[in-house]
């Protein structure tokens, strides 16, 4: 049963949560911060041009940047915390009591982490770069709503230049 559980909620490839297993801690999470008055900050993130990666240098590069990227953040977040993978290169964390201000310095210290990243495959030295929305809950966001909320500033970190964090 347990194995059986663990495919289900488990991304195979990055070893984080997957989409389903995702949602299904997340809204555990929002719920019990919404009825205990607790802190969550949420971020949202994916690679910066990965098709370009994938393309150049081919999916299975593609596959091991992903593999470090994830591993890297899960060193840098807590156990406690959250993260998954919920599309091909975009993931979610979930940070538990939380300040607008820890918010800022854990996003701009992964982008910085991540930036650093070097993985070497098949001969090839790759290096890559995430932009970065991010928001505190609010007492009155559903999980769609913060969701809604950290991809639109996501996209526009993209918008401002890719390899940046925004916040609200």
């Amino acid at each position: 049963k347990k194995h059986f559980e663990h495919e289900a909620y488990w991304d195979y490839l990055t070893n984080v949560l997957n989409r389903r297993g995702f949602f299904r801690k997340a809204k555990e999470l929002h719920k019990l911060a919404l009825e205990n008055d607790t802190s969550l900050c949420y971020l949202m993130f994916d690679i910066d041009y990965f098709k370009k990666i994938n393309d150049t240098y081919g999916h299975d590069a593609g596959d091991e940047v992903l593999k470090a990227i994830s591993k890297k953040i899960s060193s840098i977040i807590r156990q406690e915390d959250l993260i998954g993978r919920i599309g091909g290169e975009e993931f979610v964390i979930v940070l538990k009591n939380c300040t607008k201000e820890t918010l800022h310095k854990i996003a701009q210290k992964i982008r910085q982490e991540i930036e650093k990243l070097v993985v070497t495959t098949n001969n090839n030295t790759i290096k890559a770069t995430i932009s970065i929305g991010a928001s505190p809950l609010r007492k009155d966001d559903t999980l769609d709503t913060i969701l809604k909320r950290i991809d639109d500033l996501l996209y526009k970190a993209k918008e401002n230049g890719r390899n940046r964090v925004e916040i609200s």
